[in-house]
């Protein structure tokens, strides 16, 4: 496999080994050889690598392309992976906390029991992705789209997704406690068992959601659309009801 080269690290070279994992030689010596911590890789095309439990912790990512990279368990910690490409990659259990990932594509991507705490996702394309059992406490996910992703246990206390595209997600026993809705477009996201406690739904769309056993205790769903809803054992005491749009 050939890597495209930039000026920030020059030489890049996929070495195939019978029945083995190829080896990735950057600068001739093993990546995994080398301290990756802080590296400056903007613009690279390191598509396809296997760069599994590497630390790339403060790396400069922005704009590469690490599309069906698989990055399981790395370590990305406070990165800057603004624009950066991770089309179908696989970042199950990578620690990517306080990351830059605005506007970063990460459709198809396999997120599963991740690390984002407070990492930086607004406008970013999740469409399809799994972020099942993710810790997104205090993470910002203004105006993302995550269409038809699968967010299972997904953890955002306190998130702000002022705006997000929710739609036909799946949210099932999500921990939504606190986080910020206002206006984040949920219809017929599947909200079954969540926690929903004291979170700001106002003017959020919630059209054919289903909210059986969730429990919106304190939640302020204020000109919320909530026609179509699936309300059954839903828990609604102290929950601000005003000017909604109902059947």
């Amino acid at each position: 496999m050939n890597f495209q080269q930039n000026h920030h690290y020059s030489s890049f070279e996929q070495i195939s080994q019978k029945n083995l994992e190829p080896i990735l030689l950057v600068n001739g010596k093993n990546v995994r050889e080398i301290n990756l911590v802080g590296i400056d890789w903007r613009q690279i095309n390191l598509s396809g690598a296997n760069l599994e439990g590497l630390d790339l912790s403060h790396s400069q990512l922005s704009e590469a392309n690490f599309s069906n990279v698989c990055l399981r368990g790395s370590k990305l910690i406070a990165a800057n992976l603004y624009k950066i490409n991770l089309l179908g990659s696989d970042l199950s259990h990578a620690i990517l906390e306080g990351a830059d990932l605005r506007e970063a594509n990460l459709r198809g991507v396999s997120l599963r029991g991740a690390k984002l705490k407070e990492a930086e996702l607004n406008q970013a394309q999740l469409s399809r992705s799994n972020l099942s059992e993710v810790d997104l406490k205090g993470a910002n996910l203004a105006s993302a789209d995550l269409t038809r992703a699968t967010l299972q246990e997904v953890e955002l206390l306190d998130a702000y997704l002022y705006q997000t595209v929710l739609q036909q997600a799946n949210l099932t026993s999500a921990h939504l406690h606190s986080a910020y809705l206002v206006r984040a477009n949920l219809q017929q996201a599947d909200l079954q068992g969540a926690d929903l406690r004291w979170a700001n739904l106002s003017h959020a769309n919630l059209n054919s959601a289903n909210l059986a056993n969730a429990n919106l205790r304190g939640a302020n769903l204020s000109h919320a659309d909530l026609r179509g809803v699936s309300w059954q054992a839903t828990h609604l005491k102290g929950a601000i009801l005003t000017n909604v749009l109902q059947d």
